[in-house]
């Protein structure tokens, strides 16, 4: 399970740097 969530917060992570890439 908890490595689910560090998964998750990765990719959610990821999105983020992608969203600030300009």
């Amino acid at each position: 399970a908890a490595e689910r969530a560090a998964n998750a917060n990765n990719e959610k992570m990821r999105l983020d740097v992608n969203k600030m890439d300009p």
